[in-house]
C-alpha cells in the first residue's frame, strides 16, 4: 500500500547535503489499527526520494501583530 510522511524543508535540505547523503536514513514506524507499532521500516533517505513522489505541504502565514497595550 502507499504511505507517507512529513519532512521538513530543513531534513531535505541536510538529507541531499554531500556530507550527510550517504548516511542518511529515515527509520518509520507503522502503527495498527490498536494504536501500538507493528512494523519498523528503514529507509535511505537518497533511495526513497527516487522511488516516492514529493509535494509541498506548507503555507505562510501572514499577519500584523498587534503590540499589547
Amino acid at each position: 500500500g502507499a504511505f507517507r510522511f512529513f519532512l521538513s524543508g530543513n531534513e531535505l535540505t541536510v538529507s541531499n547535503l554531500s556530507n550527510h547523503s550517504k548516511n542518511y536514513y529515515f527509520y518509520l514506524v507503522q502503527y495498527g489499527k490498536d494504536g501500538e507499532p507493528c512494523n519498523l521500516y528503514v529507509k535511505h533517505a537518497q533511495d526513497l526520494y527516487t522511488n516516492s513522489e514529493m509535494s509541498p505541504c506548507a503555507y505562510v502565514v501572514r499577519f500584523d501583530l498587534e503590540e499589547p497595550a
